[in-house]
């Protein structure tokens, strides 16, 4: 008779989440003093692969295949041990732990029973623990409905898990990390901002999670507008103030009072704009809906990118056109005695001080976005009009 695994990974007859059986003739193993290792020092691949056979023992396929995946990484040649183990898919990326990130789980209740009794019998377990802080906020039923269903509250059994977990990590923000990864996978991206907004301000900075942060923020979605009018051309009777930021997902107006505002970024935990017709970079206070300056820069503000902590913000000149007549911009620039310039200007985002610029003269007056490439020394661009494009080979260094 085979026994073929199901779609989920799962063996029949088995609960979801659980291996058929516990290995037999292994000694005992302290899981919690494995977990205390692992927090002195990661990088331990023979912890791992212990680990994963004290997992295995147990019938706790997801955790086995965590920690299996883990001693790979330290070290490639351990593969032909862990294959001994009979983990079952612990490679496949849609199988294990990832269902986590799921929006629902049909056998989320089950899971909960199985993991708690683990955490009873080694509370030093960091994984499981991990593990149950997202059971406990998974609907256990699936759903029809055509967005996932946000619970209404954390439970207390979800915080007091958490807690748990972050207590025992061995990298600082490794829980909230995962649970900001899982709560993005399922759809949830403000609570996966909710949990890896927390990260900003921990160092080392994870760069993996501020990655997974502008994610989320972007799916939560924000867009500027110079104004509400909805006739042709309205939007230039209210240049002065009638900017606005929007949060597209709710249709709620999150800033008012702006003038022709561009370039919306998240970036660390804040909500960062130009409010072009001032000449000011700054962010959005989304407390109290009003606008913070930072800084004033010598031009019209379009384009914004960041770099750690510095802001790239591009300027322009302002056409000399009814759009950009009659802006405070103007009279910012006269008390100034500053003239408007094209370029990219470096603001410290911890002073708001301007720190570099860059100017750039000639025929280009006006720039209409800003990017930053981190690692790039000689960046190039193309164009269309010449022959260039059609001669020039770049060859991977």
């Amino acid at each position: 008779m085979r026994n073929d695994p199901e779609p989920d990974g799962t063996l029949p007859g088995t609960l979801p989440g659980t291996l058929p059986g516990t290995l037999t003739g292994t000694p005992p193993v302290d899981a919690g003093e494995l977990w205390r290792q692992l927090r002195a020092s990661a990088r331990q691949a023979n912890v791992w692969l212990a680990l994963a056979a004290d997992y295995r023992h147990h019938a706790l396929p997801w955790q086995a295949g965590y920690a299996a995946r883990q001693a790979l990484r330290c070290d490639p040649d351990l593969r032909a041990q862990l294959d001994t183990l009979d983990l079952g898919p612990w490679q496949d990326p849609a199988a294990g732990d990832a269902q986590l990130g799921r929006p629902t789980l049909p056998q989320a209740s089950a899971l909960v029973e199985q993991f708690s009794a683990r955490t009873r019998a080694c509370p030093g377990d960091w994984l499981t623990w991990l593990y149950l802080a997202r059971l406990h906020e998974l609907p256990p039923l699936a759903t029809r409905e055509p967005t996932p269903p946000k619970p209404a509250a954390a439970p207390a059994a979800h915080t007091e898990a958490l807690a748990r977990a972050t207590a025992l990590e061995g990298i600082a923000g490794e829980s909230l990390h995962w649970l900001g990864v899982w709560r993005l996978n399922a759809g949830d991206a403000e609570g996966a901002v909710t949990a890896l907004a927390r990260l900003v301000d921990v160092r080392p900075l994870r760069h993996g999670s501020m990655m997974h942060l502008g994610e989320a923020l972007l799916r939560v979605g924000n867009v500027a507008a110079v104004s509400q009018s909805d006739v042709v051309d309205g939007w230039r009777d209210h240049r002065a103030d009638g900017g606005i930021v929007i949060d597209v997902n709710t249709n709620v107006i999150v800033a008012e009072g702006l003038s022709m505002p561009h370039s919306p970024r998240w970036h660390r935990g804040r909500l960062w704009l130009l409010n072009s017709g001032t000449g000011e970079f700054g962010y959005v206070d989304l407390t109290a809906g009003r606008f913070v300056p930072v800084s004033f820069c010598a031009g019209y503000l379009r384009g914004l990118a960041f770099h750690g902590d510095f802001a790239l913000v591009g300027l322009s000149k302002p056409r000399h056109n009814r759009t950009f007549s009659g802006l405070a911009l103007d009279e910012n620039l006269r008390s100034r005695q500053a003239e408007a310039r094209c370029g990219v200007q470096v603001i410290d985002l911890r002073s708001g001080d301007a720190v570099h610029w860059l100017r750039i003269e000639g025929v280009v007056d006006e720039l209409y976005d800003v990017v930053a490439l981190p690692g790039v020394r000689r960046p190039m661009a193309l164009g269309f009009k010449t022959d260039e494009i059609r001669r020039v080979v770049s060859i991977e260094g």
